[in-house]
C-alpha cells in the first residue's frame, strides 16, 4: 500500500521522506553531535524536520537534572496520559544514571 505523500512545508514541491541525518545541538559550551538521527528530509530542497519525540528523548537523556528527584517530575512526555495507578505509585529513591 502506498503511503500518503507529505509535501515539504518549505518549498511545497518536494516530498518529505523519513531518513537519518546528523543532528547537532549546543548544551552550555559543548557541541553534541548525533549521527543517523531520525528526521524527514525533502527530496527537492533538503529541508529537514526533526522527529520531535526523538528530540524530546535526547533532551531528557542530556538533561542536567537526569538522576535527580527533579528529573522524575519533568520526565513525563508532554501530552502523555498517566493512569491513576501511575499517579499513586511512590517515587523511587534510587538515582538514575545517564548513559
Amino acid at each position: 500500500m502506498d503511503e500518503e505523500k507529505r509535501y515539504c512545508p518549505e518549498c511545497q514541491v518536494g516530498v518529505i521522506k523519513r531518513r537519518g541525518s546528523t543532528y547537532y545541538t549546543w548544551i552550555e559550551n559543548e557541541l553534541v553531535i548525533v549521527p543517523d538521527f531520525p528526521c524527514w528530509v525533502c527530496d527537492v530542497c533538503g529541508h529537514r524536520d526533526w522527529d520531535q519525540s526523538a528530540v524530546f528523548n535526547l533532551g531528557m537523556i542530556l538533561s542536567p537534572a537526569a538522576g535527580t528527584s527533579t528529573f522524575d517530575h519533568i520526565a513525563i512526555r508532554p501530552g502523555a496520559k498517566t493512569t491513576e495507578k501511575e499517579k499513586r505509585k511512590p517515587k523511587s529513591k534510587a538515582r538514575r544514571s545517564a548513559i
